[in-house]
Protein backbone atom coordinates (compact mmCIF):
# COMPACT_ATOMS: atom_id res chain seq x y z
CA UNK A 1 0.00 0.00 0.00
CA UNK A 2 1.48 3.41 -0.94
CA UNK A 3 2.67 5.73 1.83
CA UNK A 4 0.20 8.15 1.01
CA UNK A 5 -3.26 8.71 0.48
CA UNK A 6 -4.84 9.44 -2.95
CA UNK A 7 -6.26 12.53 -1.84
CA UNK A 8 -2.47 13.42 -0.79
CA UNK A 9 -0.88 12.47 -3.31
CA UNK A 10 -3.05 14.85 -5.54
CA UNK A 11 -2.15 17.56 -2.68
CA UNK A 12 1.73 16.96 -2.88
CA UNK A 13 1.29 17.00 -6.68
CA UNK A 14 -0.98 20.42 -6.90
CA UNK A 15 1.80 21.87 -4.72
CA UNK A 16 4.45 21.30 -7.12
CA UNK A 17 2.61 23.79 -9.89
CA UNK A 18 4.30 27.15 -9.66
CA UNK A 19 2.10 30.04 -7.85
CA UNK A 20 -0.19 32.43 -9.73
CA UNK A 21 -3.83 33.40 -11.42
CA UNK A 22 -2.88 30.99 -14.21
CA UNK A 23 -2.40 27.70 -11.52
CA UNK A 24 -5.40 27.88 -9.47
CA UNK A 25 -5.48 24.91 -6.90
CA UNK A 26 -9.07 24.89 -5.30
CA UNK A 27 -10.66 21.69 -6.31
CA UNK A 28 -13.91 23.40 -8.25
CA UNK A 29 -11.54 24.19 -11.36
CA UNK A 30 -11.26 22.35 -14.22
CA UNK A 31 -7.57 22.58 -14.06
CA UNK A 32 -7.67 20.37 -10.78
CA UNK A 33 -9.81 17.63 -11.82
CA UNK A 34 -7.71 17.26 -14.59
CA UNK A 35 -4.86 16.67 -12.32
CA UNK A 36 -6.54 14.83 -10.13
CA UNK A 37 -7.70 12.42 -12.41
CA UNK A 38 -4.05 12.07 -13.89
CA UNK A 39 -2.54 11.67 -10.56
CA UNK A 40 -5.05 8.61 -9.92
CA UNK A 41 -3.21 6.76 -12.19
CA UNK A 42 0.27 7.76 -11.19
CA UNK A 43 -0.55 6.86 -7.70
CA UNK A 44 -1.98 3.83 -8.61
CA UNK A 45 1.35 2.93 -10.24
CA UNK A 46 2.95 4.16 -7.23
CA UNK A 47 0.61 2.09 -4.85
CA UNK A 48 1.84 -1.42 -6.98
CA UNK A 49 5.40 -0.34 -6.73
CA UNK A 50 5.06 -0.36 -2.98
CA UNK A 51 3.09 -3.46 -2.91
CA UNK A 52 6.12 -5.05 -5.25
CA UNK A 53 8.43 -4.64 -2.91
CA UNK A 54 6.78 -6.01 0.45
CA UNK A 55 5.14 -9.17 -2.86
CA UNK A 56 9.51 -9.84 -3.29
CA UNK A 57 9.28 -11.36 0.32
CA UNK A 58 7.35 -14.57 0.37
CA UNK A 59 6.41 -13.92 4.23
CA UNK A 60 4.72 -10.78 3.09
CA UNK A 61 3.48 -11.47 -0.27
CA UNK A 62 -0.49 -10.99 -0.88
CA UNK A 63 -0.05 -10.86 -5.10
CA UNK A 64 2.18 -13.17 -5.26
CA UNK A 65 1.24 -16.44 -3.35
CA UNK A 66 0.65 -18.35 -6.38
CA UNK A 67 4.27 -17.69 -7.68
CA UNK A 68 5.50 -18.25 -4.55
CA UNK A 69 3.96 -21.53 -4.45
CA UNK A 70 4.68 -22.45 -8.07
CA UNK A 71 8.18 -22.02 -6.90
CA UNK A 72 8.73 -24.17 -4.07
CA UNK A 73 6.35 -26.82 -5.36
CA UNK A 74 3.13 -25.70 -3.15
CA UNK A 75 0.87 -26.60 -2.33
CA UNK A 76 2.18 -29.51 -0.71
CA UNK A 77 0.43 -32.68 -1.56
CA UNK A 78 0.79 -34.18 1.93
CA UNK A 79 -2.09 -31.66 3.44
CA UNK A 80 -5.35 -32.18 2.19
CA UNK A 81 -7.23 -29.92 3.77
CA UNK A 82 -8.16 -26.87 2.07
CA UNK A 83 -5.45 -23.44 3.71
CA UNK A 84 -6.05 -19.78 4.82
CA UNK A 85 -4.14 -17.33 3.20
CA UNK A 86 -1.77 -16.88 6.30
CA UNK A 87 -1.34 -21.16 6.49
CA UNK A 88 -0.23 -20.73 2.97
CA UNK A 89 1.98 -17.68 3.90
CA UNK A 90 3.28 -19.97 6.96
CA UNK A 91 3.88 -23.46 3.87
CA UNK A 92 5.63 -20.71 1.61
CA UNK A 93 8.08 -19.76 4.94
CA UNK A 94 8.58 -22.80 5.76
CA UNK A 95 9.21 -24.12 2.54
CA UNK A 96 12.00 -20.98 1.95
CA UNK A 97 13.89 -21.45 5.27
CA UNK A 98 14.11 -25.63 5.13
CA UNK A 99 17.44 -27.07 5.64
CA UNK A 100 18.44 -30.62 6.38
CA UNK A 101 19.42 -33.73 4.33
CA UNK A 102 19.58 -37.25 4.19
CA UNK A 103 20.61 -37.76 8.03
CA UNK A 104 18.83 -39.40 10.82
CA UNK A 105 18.92 -36.16 12.93
CA UNK A 106 17.30 -34.08 10.03
CA UNK A 107 14.63 -36.72 9.83
CA UNK A 108 14.14 -36.97 13.95
CA UNK A 109 13.86 -32.97 13.95
CA UNK A 110 11.33 -33.49 10.69
CA UNK A 111 8.78 -35.90 12.93
CA UNK A 112 9.09 -33.75 16.17
CA UNK A 113 7.35 -30.71 14.22
CA UNK A 114 4.43 -32.95 13.45
CA UNK A 115 4.31 -34.73 16.75
CA UNK A 116 5.57 -37.47 16.30
CA UNK A 117 8.67 -39.70 18.37
CA UNK A 118 10.84 -41.87 16.22
CA UNK A 119 14.11 -43.37 16.41
CA UNK A 120 15.86 -43.83 12.77
CA UNK A 121 18.31 -46.26 12.21
CA UNK A 122 20.60 -45.39 9.28
CA UNK A 123 22.18 -48.44 6.64
CA UNK A 124 24.68 -47.58 3.86
CA UNK A 125 26.07 -49.60 1.63
CA UNK A 126 28.74 -52.43 2.39
CA UNK A 127 32.14 -50.57 1.32
CA UNK A 128 35.32 -53.13 0.86
CA UNK A 129 37.49 -51.75 3.82
CA UNK A 130 35.32 -49.24 5.06
CA UNK A 131 32.77 -51.12 6.52
CA UNK A 132 33.61 -52.75 10.00
CA UNK A 133 32.16 -55.74 11.78
CA UNK A 134 28.74 -54.65 13.68
CA UNK A 135 28.01 -51.55 10.97
CA UNK A 136 24.34 -52.00 9.56
CA UNK A 137 24.63 -52.42 6.00
CA UNK A 138 21.68 -51.61 3.28
CA UNK A 139 21.51 -54.94 1.26
CA UNK A 140 19.56 -54.03 -1.58
CA UNK A 141 21.70 -54.74 -4.35
CA UNK A 142 22.93 -50.83 -5.06
CA UNK A 143 25.05 -48.28 -3.63
CA UNK A 144 22.32 -46.55 -1.73
CA UNK A 145 21.99 -45.13 2.11
CA UNK A 146 18.75 -46.41 3.76
CA UNK A 147 16.51 -45.80 7.02
CA UNK A 148 14.63 -47.49 9.27
CA UNK A 149 12.49 -46.10 11.02
CA UNK A 150 10.58 -46.35 13.92
CA UNK A 151 7.53 -44.95 15.41
CA UNK A 152 7.72 -44.54 19.37
CA UNK A 153 5.09 -43.08 20.54
CA UNK A 154 1.87 -44.17 19.12
CA UNK A 155 -0.51 -41.46 19.74
CA UNK A 156 -3.31 -42.68 18.05
CA UNK A 157 -2.04 -40.29 15.10
CA UNK A 158 -2.01 -41.17 11.17
CA UNK A 159 1.05 -41.56 9.92
CA UNK A 160 -0.12 -41.11 6.17
CA UNK A 161 1.38 -37.52 6.97
CA UNK A 162 4.53 -38.28 7.97
CA UNK A 163 5.38 -40.95 5.52
CA UNK A 164 4.24 -38.34 2.92
CA UNK A 165 6.66 -35.95 4.27
CA UNK A 166 9.48 -38.23 3.86
CA UNK A 167 8.59 -39.73 0.86
CA UNK A 168 8.70 -36.04 -0.31
CA UNK A 169 12.25 -35.36 0.91
CA UNK A 170 14.03 -38.72 0.12
CA UNK A 171 15.81 -38.74 -2.87
CA UNK A 172 16.70 -41.21 -5.44
CA UNK A 173 19.89 -42.24 -3.26
CA UNK A 174 17.97 -43.19 -0.24
CA UNK A 175 15.15 -45.44 0.65
CA UNK A 176 12.95 -45.49 3.64
CA UNK A 177 11.08 -48.27 5.43
CA UNK A 178 8.60 -47.40 8.37
CA UNK A 179 8.38 -49.86 11.13
CA UNK A 180 5.46 -48.96 14.32
CA UNK A 181 6.48 -50.00 17.67
CA UNK A 182 4.54 -52.09 19.60
CA UNK A 183 5.41 -52.04 23.48
CA UNK A 184 3.01 -54.44 24.76
CA UNK A 185 5.05 -57.10 22.33
CA UNK A 186 8.22 -55.90 22.29
CA UNK A 187 8.09 -55.76 18.24
CA UNK A 188 7.92 -53.78 15.37
CA UNK A 189 5.09 -53.87 12.18
CA UNK A 190 6.21 -53.07 9.19
CA UNK A 191 4.03 -50.08 7.70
Amino acid sequence: MANFTQEQYNQLIMQLLPNGPAWPKTPDTVQYQIMTSLMSQLWQLDDDATNLISDLNPGTTINFINEWQETFGLPDSCITETLTTEQEIQQILNRFTEVGGITADFYKSLASEYGYSIEVVEYGPFVCGLTELGDTAYMDGDDSVGFAVTLIENTSQDLTLLQCKFSRLSTLLACIDFYLYQPATNTQIVL
